[in-house]
C-alpha cells in the first residue's frame, strides 16, 4: 500500500516536471515542416465531414499511414476551428494540439515510471527513468538515422570507418565551435577542413554583388570555381534558386551579431545533425556547411535580414536534398573546397 502511494505521488512528480519543462511549447505558431501538410492545411480534415473523417483510416497521406494520429488530429480539429482565418490564412488555432501533444507527453512518462516499477527498478532508479525521458534534448530522428547498423561511413579519404571514429570527428568538430560567440564561422570552419582533410583551402573567388542578388545561376561561376577549387559540384545552380520565405515572421528582436548567429546556428547543426540522411561522411557535412554559408549570403543579399536568413537555411537544406546535390562522392576534387571558395567570396559593386 505505501508503494502505491508512493508510486501516485511520482507520477504527479513526473506529470509536473513534464508541464514545467515543455509548457513554452503552448505558445507559437504551426511548424512549418509537417504541421501544415498533415494537419492545418490537410484536404481531409478543412472538408470535415464524415466521409474525410473516414478517409484516414482507407488512404495514406503524405507517404504515411497513421490513422489513429491522423483521427486524432481530425477530432482535435473540430475544437480548434476559428470562425475565420487568422493573419496567414489558417482555419486552426493550435494550441489545442500542442495541449494534446504535452498530455500525450506527459503520460508517457507516467507509463515509463509504472513499466519500471512492475520490472522491479527501485524507486530512484524508476523516477530517474522517467525524469530522464520527460525532460532529454535528444533529437529522435537523427540519433536513430546514425544509430542504424547499416550505415556507410567514409573518411575524407574514402576509407571506411566505423560510426564511432565518424562522430569522434563530428564532435571534434562542434568543439571548434563550443563557447564561442562571435568569432568568425567562415575561418573555423576552413580551419577544421583542414586540419581534417590535409588540404588547404582555395583563395576565395571574387563576385560582383549582382551574381548573388539575382535568380538566375551564372556559368561564370563555374570557371572561377574550377581555376581555384580544381572543379564544381554538379548541382551548384540549384544553390540560387529562388525558395519562397518562411510564412511566419519573427517576433520584433534587436539584431544579433552576424557572426555569433551563424556560429550559434552551426553549433545547432552540429548537435542535431538532421542533413546526415543523405550521407553519413565528415565530407559531406563539410560542403553541406559551407554551402549553408554561401546560401546565407545570397540570403542576405536578396533582402532578407540576419534572422531570417537563417530561418531560409533550413527549408532549403534540411528539409530538401540540396545537400546531395552539391557532394559528388565519386568526384575527382572535394566538393567542400569548392564550397569554401564561394562561402568566402569577396563582393564587390
Amino acid at each position: 500500500m505505501r508503494r502505491s502511494h508512493t508510486i501516485l505521488i511520482l507520477c504527479v512528480l513526473v506529470i509536473a516536471v513534464t508541464i514545467i519543462t515543455h509548457v513554452g511549447m503552448l505558445v507559437g505558431p504551426f511548424s512549418e515542416i509537417d504541421d501544415l501538410d498533415t494537419i492545418a492545411e490537410h484536404p481531409a480534415v478543412l472538408q470535415n465531414s464524415v466521409a474525410s473523417f473516414l478517409s484516414h483510416s482507407t488512404s495514406p497521406h503524405m507517404g504515411l499511414y497513421v490513422p489513429v494520429t491522423q483521427s486524432l488530429w481530425h477530432v482535435l480539429s473540430w475544437t480548434a476551428r476559428l470562425d475565420k482565418p487568422d493573419a496567414i490564412g489558417l482555419f486552426f488555432s493550435p494550441l489545442p494540439f500542442r495541449i494534446a501533444s504535452l498530455t500525450v507527453f506527459a503520460l508517457s512518462g507516467v507509463a515509463l515510471l509504472v513499466l519500471a516499477s512492475r520490472l522491479g527498478l527501485s524507486m530512484l532508479g524508476m523516477t530517474v527513468a522517467a525524469l530522464v525521458f520527460v525532460v532529454h534534448p535528444v533529437q529522435v530522428e537523427s540519433v536513430a538515422w546514425m544509430g542504424q547498423d547499416d550505415r556507410q561511413c567514409w573518411d575524407p579519404l574514402g576509407e571506411r570507418i566505423d560510426i564511432h571514429t565518424f562522430w569522434s570527428l563530428h564532435w571534434s568538430l562542434f568543439e571548434h565551435f563550443n563557447g564561442l560567440t562571435e568569432a568568425d564561422p567562415f575561418a573555423r570552419l576552413v580551419r577544421f577542413a583542414e586540419d581534417v582533410t590535409g588540404l588547404t583551402a582555395p583563395e576565395p573567388l571574387t563576385l560582383d554583388r549582382s551574381l548573388l542578388r539575382q535568380g538566375a545561376f551564372e556559368n561564370s561561376i563555374i570557371a572561377g570555381l574550377e581555376a581555384r577549387a580544381g572543379g564544381s559540384p554538379a548541382g551548384l545552380p540549384s544553390l540560387w534558386e529562388d525558395h519562397p520565405p518562411q510564412r511566419f515572421t519573427l517576433d520584433p528582436m534587436p539584431a544579433p551579431d552576424e557572426h555569433a548567429l551563424l556560429t550559434r546556428y552551426l553549433m545547432h547543426r552540429f548537435l542535431c545533425p538532421t542533413f546526415y540522411l543523405w550521407f553519413a561522411d565528415p565530407r559531406y557535412l563539410l560542403t553541406t556547411m559551407f554551402a549553408m554559408l554561401a546560401r546565407y549570403r545570397i540570403e542576405r543579399e536578396r533582402g532578407f535580414d540576419a534572422l531570417g536568413a537563417v530561418r531560409q537555411l533550413d527549408r532549403f537544406f534540411v528539409h530538401s536534398a540540396t545537400g546531395a546535390s552539391l557532394f559528388a562522392t565519386e568526384s575527382t576534387f572535394e566538393p567542400w573546397r569548392a564550397m569554401a571558395c564561394l562561402a568566402r567570396s569577396v563582393i564587390v559593386e
